[in-house]
């Protein structure tokens, strides 16, 4: 049986919902709505053998760290910050866990100084901000790390990290691997 559920960051329907208002409405979910449609038995096979893709980081950076923002973390060098938000990423994946969920696939936040607004706001027009990339790197480089811990104590977990801050390089660097002319190659 293929069941497919997106629950994701939206502004559509004047709903905002957070990482944790996602789990609540999965767990909503879970309980009222699938037990319709399978047995628990059904529903726990379903769960343990389903993948789940996880991203977390993109807009807390934006919104929270990365210059304009003077947001509650903003004043945090990136390595406390990158901390704060694997800290928060691993409870959140913990109690996705606790949910039933036991094979993930986990993106990590990909270069947000290659975007047009960091890209706009650099020295270099038309080249990535190295410096908001810079600023990344401890979260984005700390995410293997977090879900070796994770996989050892969450019996049965299995995680995957999805690099697509390595991506995005390898892409700009290689364009032509990629079916593209553009050449910019930094990250």
């Amino acid at each position: 049986m293929l069941v497919e559920l997106k629950y994701c960051f939206a502004l559509q329907f004047e709903e905002d919902w957070s990482f944790d208002g996602q789990l609540s409405k999965f767990n909503q979910t879970l309980r009222n709505d699938l037990p319709q449609i399978m047995d628990q038995e059904d529903l726990l096979y379903h769960m343990s053998h389903s993948i789940f893709i996880v991203s977390f980081g993109n807009n807390d950076f934006m919104a929270n760290y990365l210059p304009p923002s003077n947001g509650t973390f903003s004043t945090l060098l990136p390595e406390t910050f990158g901390k704060v938000l694997l800290d928060a990423f691993s409870i959140r994946l913990t109690a996705l866990y606790k949910l039933g969920a036991r094979k993930m696939v986990v993106n990590n936040v990909w270069p947000l100084g290659c975007t047009p607004h960091y890209i706009k706001s650099s020295d270099a027009l038309d080249s990535c901000n190295m410096t908001v990339n810079r600023y990344l790197l401890p979260y984005s480089t700390g995410i293997p790390g977090m879900l070796s811990g994770l996989a050892s104590s969450l019996a049965g977990s299995s995680f995957s990290n999805s690099d697509n801050f390595e991506f995005v390089r390898d892409l700009k660097k290689n364009p032509a691997t990629y079916g593209n002319q553009s050449n910019n190659d930094q990250i």
